[in-house]
């Protein structure tokens, strides 16, 4: 659905939370989210076969990549989370 191309779902953030490397596909929702953590997510074309296979290779050989996005996700997850974003979500609720 076109729904599911714009959005990005809690495992994503859950993963980078656990400071897991994420290989996400290459929707809309995904590509923003991969653009505002640092390196932290990889893409892979939803349209290329073979272009999740290459992904995971490259994180297999590379293991300075594979340990750098982990390291990325984990500060990332730590920023990125239901306890940062609502102190930030109250902080802008005007009070009587």
């Amino acid at each position: 659905p076109a729904s599911r191309d714009r959005t990005v779902t809690n495992k994503l953030f859950q993963d980078l939370q656990a400071g897991l490397a994420v290989l996400a596909s290459d929707t809309a929702g995904q590509r923003e989210a991969a653009e505002n953590v640092g390196g932290a997510v990889s893409l892979f074309s939803v349209d290329r076969p073979t272009s999740l296979e290459e992904a995971l290779q490259m994180l297999l050989q590379d293991r300075t990549k594979l340990l750098r996005q982990r390291q990325q996700a984990w500060g990332t997850g730590n920023l990125l989370n239901w306890e940062v974003e609502s102190r930030q979500l109250l902080a802008n609720i005007p009070t009587p």
